[in-house]
C-alpha cells in the first residue's frame, strides 16, 4: 500500500510541476490532437474531484467512532490531490486549445490553479492541520470557499452570465417606452438572447465581447464583427448566415437561432451606420431599421405583460426534480411559469421525462435539443396543458410524433430544426393547432414545400433559415494571413486561412493583385526572398473578398547610423535615429510609433552601412492608409558613395499611385540596380504634394510614412 501511495504522490508532484509550465508557457505552446482532445475532457472529468474534496472535508468532521479507516483515508486524500492536479491540466489543455477570454475565463482559472495546489497542501499535510485545530478549521473554510467560487465562474462560461446565482436575482420583465428606445436597445435583447451565452458578460469565445459598443466595434480574434454601414463585410451577419451544418455558423447548431426577422433588424442596423446612443425616433420614419425595431419592440411589450392563471409549484419539488442535467428555473420572479432544459445525451431517457409529473401544470418551455427523444415521449409532451414553447431540435422525432402534439392547445413556438419531418406531417399538425411560430431550419423539406406551408397557415411564422444563397450575394469575408508579417532570415513560411469552409485562397507573390487565375493556396508557401503576398478569396455564390496584403522582408546588411539632412514632421519622428535601421518593420495599424512621418519635408536621409558593401536593391517599407491622407511618394531617388562625399544616382523610381480603392497597410517598395559598392547610401522620397480631385482632402498634401530601409 505504501508502494500505491508513493506512485500516486509522485505523478501528483509531476503533474504540479506540468502544470506550472502549462500556467506561464501556454502563449508559446501548440497543442498535439491528443492532447486537444485530453483537454476537451475536463468537463466531463471536472465532478470527480470536487465530490472527493467534499467527501475528504465531511469525513474530516465526522466523530472518530464514525471515521472509515485511516488507511481507507489516506487512500482517499491521496487519489483526491492526483485528481485535483490532473482536472486542472486537462482545464489548461482545454484555455490553450480553445479561444476563449474574459474575466470569467480569467478567474476560473487562476480559481482552479489555487484550488488544484490548496487540495494538494490540504491533503499532503493533513496531519500536520489537525494538529493544529484552528488552522485546519480555516483551511477547511478556504477549500469550502475556492470550491464554490471555481464553480461559480466555471457555470457562466458553460451556461451563461450569474448561472448559479441567477434564482436570487430579479428578473421582471421590462416595460418598453419606445419614445425613449434607443437604437442599442433594440438590437441587444437580440444578441444578448442568441450569443450572450459565449460572447456578453465576463466570456468572451474568439476573444469577441459584446457587451457594449465599444467592444462590439472591436471585434475579436477573427476580425472585425460589426462594420458600420456594410452588412456584408461584418462577420456577425457571416456567421449568421452561415449553413447550420458549417461549423463556424453562429450561434452552435444545439442552439436557439435567430429569425430571420431579427436577423434582417440586425442587418438593418448595420447598414444604418450601426448607431448605439441613437434614439429610434430621431431615425427618419421611412428608414428600415426604425420601422423594425419598433416593430419588434411593440412585440416585446405585449409579451412582457402575459399573467398565467394556474398556483405554483411546489418549491421542495422543483428543487427535488433540478440537477446539472435538468434544470427547472422560473419564467421570472413571482411567476408559476416554469422553463425545462435538459442536457447531456447520455444523461437522458424516458422516465427522467415522466419524473416531471408533478409540474406538469406549470411547464410553458421544454428544452430537449440532441436528446434522444422518442415518439412515446411527444404522447407525455402532448399532456402538458399549459405548454407554450418545444424544442426538438436535432431529435428522431417523426411526422408520427407530430401527430402526438396536436392535443397542445397553448402551443405556441416550436423548434424542429436538424429533424426528419416532412410537410405532410407539419401540415397534420397545423390543422390542429395555432402556432405562432415553427422553425424548420436543416431540414429536407423543399424550399417550395416550406412556401406552400406558409401559404397555406398564413397565421404561423415558418422559420426556415437562410434559404436566399441563389438570390443573395454576399461579399466574402478577407482572407487571414497567420503569418506575422516583418523581416525573417533563412526561408519564411507562410500559412493562410478563410473562416468560410471551401473559399479558394487566390494569391501573388509579384506585388500583383490576385484575380480568379492566381495561383490557390492549398498548402504553406515557402520564401527565402523579400515578398508580398497578396491574397483574395472567392467561392461560389459568393462575391470575392477584399485583398489581404502583408510584407515580408529577408534580412540583409543592416545599416549602423541613419543621418536625416531633413527632419520627419515632428509628431512623427520619435527614436528616429533607430527607426530605419532595427528591423522592425511596425505595426501599419498603429503609424503614431516605429513610423517615421513627412509632410512638409522630403525625407531625405544618408544611411551609414559601416563599411563597404556590393549592393544591388534597397527594400523601403511605406504605409498606405488613403482615409489618413497617406500615400505612396511620388517618387524615390536613391544615390551611392564609397567615401560620403562624392555621389552616384543608382535609381529613379515612381511608385503606383493609390486609387480610391488601394487597401490599407505596409507598402513595400523594391528598388533594384546595378550592383555597386558603396558604404553610404542616399535616399530621397518626395511626398506627393496635393491630394488628387477624387480625395476628400483634396488640395491638401499627402503624407509619406517609412519605417525601414533594408539593403541587399
Amino acid at each position: 500500500m505504501k508502494r500505491f501511495f508513493s506512485v500516486i504522490h509522485l505523478l501528483t508532484w509531476a503533474g504540479a510541476g506540468f502544470l506550472i509550465f502549462l500556467l506561464f508557457f501556454h502563449g508559446r505552446i501548440s497543442l498535439p490532437l491528443l492532447l486537444q482532445l485530453a483537454g476537451r475532457l475536463h468537463p466531463v472529468g471536472l465532478h470527480f474531484p470536487l465530490v472527493l474534496l467534499l467527501l475528504v472535508m465531511v469525513c474530516d468532521v465526522l466523530p472518530t467512532a464514525a471515521k472509515p479507516p485511516e488507511i481507507f483515508l489516506q487512500g482517499l486524500r491521496s487519489i483526491t490531490m492526483f485528481s485535483a492536479v490532473l482536472t486542472a491540466i486537462l482545464g489548461m489543455l482545454l484555455y490553450i486549445e480553445q479561444s476563449v477570454e474574459g474575466d470569467a475565463v480569467q478567474y476560473h482559472k487562476w480559481l482552479g490553479m489555487a484550488l488544484a495546489f490548496f487540495s494538494c497542501a490540504y491533503c499532503g499535510a493533513h496531519a500536520y492541520l489537525q494538529a493544529r485545530v484552528p488552522l485546519f478549521r480555516v483551511s477547511g473554510l478556504v477549500l469550502f470557499i475556492l470550491i464554490i467560487t471555481t464553480a461559480h465562474f466555471g457555470a457562466n462560461i458553460t451556461h451563461g452570465e450569474n448561472y448559479l446565482t441567477g434564482p436570487l436575482q430579479k428578473n421582471e420583465p421590462a416595460i418598453i417606452d419606445t419614445n425613449k428606445l434607443t437604437a442599442w436597445e433594440a438590437v441587444y435583447p437580440i444578441l444578448k438572447t442568441r450569443c450572450g451565452d459565449c460572447h456578453i458578460g465576463s466570456v468572451q469565445k474568439g476573444g469577441l465581447s459584446m457587451n457594449d459598443s465599444a467592444a462590439i466595434m472591436k471585434g475579436g480574434k477573427e476580425g472585425k464583427c460589426i462594420v458600420a454601414g456594410d452588412s456584408s463585410n461584418s462577420q456577425l451577419i457571416h456567421r449568421l448566415l452561415l449553413p447550420l451544418s458549417d461549423k463556424k455558423h453562429m450561434p452552435e447548431a444545439d442552439k436557439p437561432q435567430p429569425t430571420p426577422a431579427e436577423i434582417s433588424l440586425l442587418i438593418s442596423w448595420i447598414k444604418a451606420g450601426a448607431p448605439f446612443s441613437k434614439l429610434l425616433i430621431q431615425l427618419p420614419e421611412s428608414n428600415p431599421f426604425r420601422q423594425s425595431a419598433m416593430a419588434s419592440s411593440r412585440v416585446n411589450t405585449l409579451s412582457a405583460s402575459r399573467n398565467y392563471s394556474f398556483a405554483a409549484a411546489d418549491a421542495g419539488e422543483v428543487k427535488k426534480l433540478t440537477d446539472n442535467y435538468r434544470v427547472i428555473q422560473s419564467l421570472a420572479k413571482d411567476i408559476p411559469a416554469l422553463s425545462v432544459s435538459f442536457f447531456g445525451k447520455a444523461n437522458y431517457n424516458s422516465q427522467r421525462l415522466t419524473e416531471l409529473q408533478p409540474l406538469q401544470e406549470q411547464i410553458v418551455s421544454l428544452q430537449l435539443a440532441k436528446m434522444p427523444v422518442t415518439n412515446n415521449d411527444l404522447a407525455w409532451i402532448g399532456k402538458l396543458p399549459h405548454l407554450e414553447k418545444l424544442n426538438l431540435n436535432y431529435t428522431q422525432v417523426t411526422d408520427e410524433g407530430l401527430s402526438q402534439l396536436t392535443s397542445l392547445t397553448a402551443l405556441e413556438s416550436l423548434s424542429l430544426t436538424g429533424t426528419g419531418v416532412t410537410a405532410k406531417g407539419i401540415a397534420g399538425l397545423l390543422q390542429q393547432r395555432n402556432v405562432k411560430e415553427l422553425f424548420l431550419w436543416d431540414t429536407p423539406i423543399p424550399t417550395q414545400e416550406i412556401a406552400n406551408l406558409q401559404k397555406q397557415f398564413s397565421k404561423t411564422v415558418i422559420e426556415a433559415g437562410f434559404r436566399g444563397g441563389d438570390t443573395t450575394v454576399l461579399a466574402l469575408n478577407d482572407p487571414i494571413i497567420q503569418t506575422t508579417e516583418g523581416f525573417f532570415t533563412g526561408t519564411q513560411n507562410l500559412q493562410v486561412k478563410h473562416v468560410i469552409k471551401g473559399a479558394a485562397l487566390h494569391y501573388t507573390l509579384d506585388g500583383k493583385e490576385p484575380d480568379s487565375a492566381s495561383a490557390v493556396y492549398t498548402q504553406p508557401i515557402f520564401i527565402s526572398g523579400t515578398t508580398s503576398l497578396q491574397v483574395k478569396a472567392y467561392k461560389k455564390g459568393w462575391l470575392p473578398s477584399k485583398v489581404v496584403r502583408k510584407n515580408f522582408i529577408r534580412a540583409g546588411f543592416s545599416f549602423v547610423s541613419a543621418t536625416f539632412l531633413l527632419p520627419a514632421d515632428q509628431k512623427y519622428r520619435e527614436n528616429a535615429e533607430n527607426v530605419l535601421k532595427d528591423f522592425d518593420a511596425g505595426d501599419p495599424a498603429d503609424f503614431s510609433t516605429k513610423w517615421l512621418g513627412f509632410q512638409k519635408n522630403d525625407a531625405l536621409v544618408v544611411l551609414d552601412a559601416g563599411e563597404l558593401q556590393l549592393l544591388k536593391e534597397l527594400q523601403i517599407n511605406a504605409l498606405i492608409n488613403v482615409g489618413a491622407h497617406i500615400f505612396p511618394p511620388a517618387f524615390i531617388k536613391i544615390w551611392g558613395s564609397m567615401d560620403g562625399k562624392n555621389w552616384s544616382l543608382l535609381q529613379t523610381v515612381n511608385p503606383a499611385k493609390a486609387t480610391p480603392t488601394t487597401p490599407s497597410g505596409a507598402l513595400l517598395i523594391p528598388i533594384t540596380f546595378s550592383a555597386t559598392k558603396v558604404r553610404y547610401v542616399k535616399m530621397q522620397a518626395h511626398p506627393v504634394p496635393v491630394l488628387p480631385a477624387w480625395h476628400p482632402g483634396k488640395g491638401l498634401p499627402a503624407w509619406f510614412f517609412v519605417s525601414e530601409v533594408v539593403g541587399n
